[in-house]
């Protein structure tokens, strides 16, 4: 760019089109136009239509990264005519598009269908869940709308952008009212600020995440870098606490006192949380250790009782019941006197000893009869066999 032009001031004019609300800068030239004037405009795909958006402007020319097209006219009531026909000529090729669609069995879903200005080109947006061989589709549509098709494949997010309607919230899309790109989406941002991981909850009705996550998601990430997270450990003078909740709507950070009360941080207290520091002094103003419960007069000793004296039980609180003591096992009775006989039979092996375990018994080995190599018995066994 030469240095003559560096700073020299140029005027521009937004224009969006029908099915994106994507801004395109263009050369007005010497037309005056306003906020939502139509016009015809010079595109790179032909003559098109769009709608003007923001009115003129001046920018600088360094502003301008390469030269822009030029606004060919206003639209007049033959162009209204024009692009009446053309809303017709619309409706006609999508009703046929979709009868050849389903004759061929393709697995595809079409969703609109757009004619430049002038009919010079139609093109038809459609969603598949992967690639679609539509060359023998463009032959047909060709041979009967006899001019020149152009199949382009969109997300789903795309659709919902063309078709339109109203979220959860009771609003009209964010990406078919003024969304003019849009921008990665994480489920990081929905764990940020601290949302239920429902699906139901967190994805529009195109099924994926909400683009409204992102609005808030920079304030969350600033509010939240350096501050524990919650169940980590605070110190203080009195010692630790838990932090219970961030709340980033009201800029303050719950914490849970051993008592159960929760107590929110102030400004200067969460910059020290920030920088590493322990806090200054017990938040609230309380006490970390809870206060005992005062004696009960009855059943207990008073301060001033005499040494020895059994202490009272705290108010409010059962007495420990000491456990009974378990009785102790009756003694096994007096075995009858062993007799000479029984002696003899020990000795000898016949009679067994009842305090003695009784050995396992030895498994018989089980003899195994010779087999050939197809499982029968070899010809030298059942010839002895045959003999005896």
């Amino acid at each position: 760019m030469n240095n003559s032009n560096a700073g020299r001031l140029t005027r521009i004019v937004g224009v969006s089109f029908r099915n994106s609300k994507k801004l395109y800068n263009f050369d007005p030239g010497e037309l005056d136009l306003s906020d939502g004037d139509q016009v015809i405009v010079e595109t790179e795909h032909g003559v098109a239509c769009g709608t003007v958006s923001g009115g003129l402007q001046q920018v600088s020319s360094d502003y301008l990264k390469k030269p822009l097209r030029r606004v060919v006219r206003k639209v007049t009531e033959e162009d209204a005519i024009l692009l009446r026909g053309h809303r017709e000529l619309e409706e006609k090729a999508a009703r046929y598009c979709v009868d050849r669609v389903e004759a061929r069995k393709l697995q595809m879903k079409l969703v609109d269908v757009e004619y430049l200005f002038g009919g010079s080109k139609v093109i038809f947006y459609f969603t598949a869940d992967g690639r679609i061989d539509f060359r023998e589709l463009v032959k047909d549509l060709a041979t009967r709308l006899r001019t020149r098709i152009e199949m382009r494949q969109i997300g789903v997010r795309d659709e919902a952008k063309m078709l339109g309607g109203y979220g959860t919230c009771g609003r009209e899309f964010c990406c078919c009212s003024y969304i003019q790109e849009f921008v990665p989406v994480s489920i990081k941002m929905a764990k940020q600020q601290d949302l239920t991981l429902n699906p139901s909850k967190i994805s529009g009705v195109c099924g994926r995440l909400m683009c409204c996550l992102s609005y808030e998601n920079t304030s969350y990430e600033c509010f939240k870098k350096g501050l524990p997270k919650p169940g980590k450990s605070v110190m203080t003078p009195q010692g630790p606490l838990k932090v219970f909740s961030h709340n980033v709507m009201r800029g303050t950070v719950t914490v849970r006192l051993p008592s159960g009360k929760s107590v929110d941080l102030t400004d200067g207290e969460i910059a020290r949380l920030r920088k590493g520091l322990p806090l200054e002094a017990l938040p609230g103003g309380g006490d970390l250790v809870p206060e005992t419960a005062p004696l009960t007069p009855s059943g207990g000793a008073r301060p001033d009782a005499p040494a020895g004296a059994k202490p009272a039980a705290r108010s409010g609180r059962k007495p420990r019941v000491q456990p009974k003591p378990k009785p102790a096992p009756a003694p096994a009775p007096a075995s009858k006197k062993e007799g000479l006989v029984s002696r003899l039979k020990k000795m000898a092996g016949g009679e067994r000893d009842p305090e003695v375990p009784a050995p396992g018994k030895s498994r018989r080995r089980r003899r195994r009869r010779r087999r050939g190599s197809k499982g029968k018995p070899s010809e030298t066994k059942s010839k002895q066999n045959d003999q005896s």
